[in-house]
């Protein structure tokens, strides 16, 4: 953190009050009285005082709109971990298919038909855990003693980091249906899922009270996957968790997806149209549902003060209706989601943007915050000063502030400013952020990624600050 107060006043006078001169009469001429002299310095310290009180609540609110979008953040950061833990997961179980034909079974059983060792210690050489694997002995059951070393290890891409359990343990099942891609101890050739991979689920995500040690041969059933909210997909996310599907691709499932939409991701051969419009966060065909104004962040592409406007050919385009700004999500790539903590407890239009990698780069995330200037200061802000204080106030370890400038974005004057900063559970990141005023409103825009894969000037940073941009209307 900079030595700087991230609390102090950027707009009161840096000038000191200067002292009171004594009454009475000067050293060394006694017995004379007079008026006192004037109090030259009253005036400008009540003035200093008046400021002093005046924008201290100003800077309260500056700081309260960046602490949310901090804690968004991280967990936004810890979200795309958990989205690429299962993505590394998906890879492995493909790499398994090319290599046996099949994907593995949930389960191992020996002679007998007790299950002996889980799908999770089968595709460990394809997590580049082969000593690990070459550790358990397959001819004894997982929890034997003399695989007690091996089940005792931590596999890091096994655990969310937004789930607090033991280090062995972890919270990506598989379901484990007759008809689904996990099949007790069946495997499963990859031609068999006749109603589409995309459409197909293999596994997903569950809160901290269903961990188990990720070499235990459990997972859940269709009946706890048809729980919205409550079993199935309740990761440490707010508003649903990730699923990962047949073709390797992570979605993240809301808690309001029904039964019979998770009845038909389960299903690998019935034909049931897809399920990509319930999908909100990496899914591709996101829709916008019954958006209102009461806050209510539970519909798919909800925004509180948020309107629909007409979709456009490359996406969905939502408008603020305070402020008059509308923001258009650029491709088929992008999808709104919503904040539901931040949201709910403050009055903010909170929206996040979260942009897929691929193989060129791993994901970038944009936050976007509304707040009214009527509610911050009915005085002038100086923008760039604001900008400095966001910066240094941002909690990071070895931060460094690279870059503060004014810039353009959609024909609008910003302050862009540039941090890098290592961030707990995340690692480095770099944050490229921009503050601007608009129709009484104050925007900020703070999108960021891993810091060796985002440069500065990043070009999906800048599709990032085009998209939560104030545009005008079509």
């Amino acid at each position: 953190m900079s030595g700087q107060d991230p609390f102090s006043d950027p707009f009161a006078s840096q000038q000191s009050p200067k002292g009171i001169p004594p009454l009475g009469p000067p050293p060394g001429q006694p017995g004379q009285i007079g008026p006192p002299p004037a109090k030259k310095g009253m005036s400008s310290c009540l003035i200093a005082a008046i400021c002093l009180f005046a924008f201290i609540p100003i800077l309260g609110v500056c700081a309260g709109l960046l602490l949310p979008a901090v804690q968004a953040a991280r967990e936004a950061a810890r979200r795309v971990n958990c989205s690429n833990n299962l993505k590394q997961i998906g890879l492995a179980l493909h790499n398994y298919h090319s290599a046996y034909q099949t994907f593995p079974p949930a389960y191992t059983v020996d002679q007998n038909g007790r299950p002996m060792h889980s799908w999770r210690a089968m595709i460990l050489p394809f997590l580049e855990q082969q000593a690990l694997y070459e550790q358990i002995d397959f001819n004894k059951p997982w929890d034997h003693p003399d695989n007690q070393a091996a089940m005792s290890s931590a596999v890091s891409v096994y655990s969310c980091p937004s789930t607090v359990v033991e280090p062995n343990y972890t919270t990506y099942l598989a379901i484990d249906h007759p008809n689904g891609v996990f099949s007790g101890s069946r495997p499963t050739r990859i031609n068999k899922i006749t109603d589409g991979t995309a459409n197909t689920v293999m596994v997903v995500e569950h809160d901290s009270g269903f961990a188990v040690p990720w070499m235990q041969p459990q997972d859940i059933d269709m009946n706890q996957f048809l729980q919205p909210g409550i079993a199935s997909t309740a990761g440490g996310h707010p508003g649903g968790g990730h699923v990962l599907m047949s073709d390797g691709a992570v979605q993240f499932l809301t808690h309001s997806a029904s039964a019979e939409i998770r009845t038909s991701m389960v299903i690998m051969n019935e034909d049931e149209g897809g399920i990509a419009p319930m999908l909100d966060a990496t899914s591709t065909e996101a829709v916008p549902g019954d958006l209102s104004n009461t806050g209510d962040l539970s519909n798919t592409g909800d925004l509180p003060n948020m309107d629909d406007t007409a979709v456009p050919a490359d996406g969905i385009s939502f408008r603020h209706r305070p402020s008059g700004a509308r923001f258009v999500r650029p491709s088929q790539e992008w999808s709104l989601l919503t904040g539901r903590a931040a949201a709910s407890v403050n009055p903010i239009a909170n929206a996040v943007l979260l942009h897929n990698g691929n193989d060129n780069h791993r994901e970038r995330i944009g936050i976007l915050i509304i707040e009214s200037l009527a509610d911050i200061s009915s005085e002038p802000i100086d923008m760039k000063q604001l900008a400095m204080n966001l910066a240094e106030s941002m909690e990071m370890e070895n931060k460094t502030i690279e870059d503060i400038e004014e810039a353009d974005v959609n024909g609008l004057s910003v302050i862009r400013y540039v941090v890098a900063g290592d961030v707990t559970d995340a690692g480095r990141l770099r944050y490229c952020c921009l503050v601007f005023e608009k129709n009484e409103f104050l925007f900020q825009v703070i999108a960021f990624a891993a810091a060796d894969d985002a440069e500065a000037d990043d070009q999906h940073f800048r599709s990032i600050h085009q998209a939560l941009t104030f545009a005008s209307s079509p």
